[in-house]
């Protein structure tokens, strides 16, 4: 199997990876808890995890500038892939703008682009080469 296959398919799992926590995250805030112990808990563990999520987003962006890059000879060509890294560069850039608090609701937009990163990979993963 060639490397650059390899890259993909692990990129495609830290990215799942990354929009589960989302979900767990939505789960349990309709979930009612057996006891404040219990909530406290789930809040420390994922306090853990965002952490994780925080150096995964990072580790993703660089996989798949390697995977493209391999895959194609450049990340600068149209292609399924190359939309789908720029939507996880711009939402990393949304990341990084909230913190800084340069930008309002950023949870919220960087929420909603997670939706269309996810989109954009069963798109990739579907029709690599729709673009010809």
């Amino acid at each position: 199997m060639e490397i650059y296959l390899v890259l993909g398919e692990i990129t495609a799992f830290l990215l799942i990876l990354n929009i589960c926590y989302y979900l767990v995250k939505l789960y349990y805030k309709r979930h009612k808890f057996s006891s404040k112990e219990a909530k406290q808990k789930f809040i420390q563990r994922m306090k853990k995890i965002s952490i994780f999520h925080r150096y995964n987003g990072i580790i993703i962006v660089i996989l798949a500038i390697i995977h493209g890059t391999l895959a194609l000879g450049t990340i600068f060509t149209l292609h399924t892939g190359t939309i789908l890294l720029s939507a996880i560069i711009i939402n990393l850039l949304i990341y990084v703008l909230g913190r800084l608090k340069l930008l309002k609701k950023w949870l919220l937009i960087h929420r909603y682009m997670a939706f269309l990163i996810f989109i954009f990979l069963i798109i990739h993963l579907a029709t690599p080469s729709l673009f010809g």
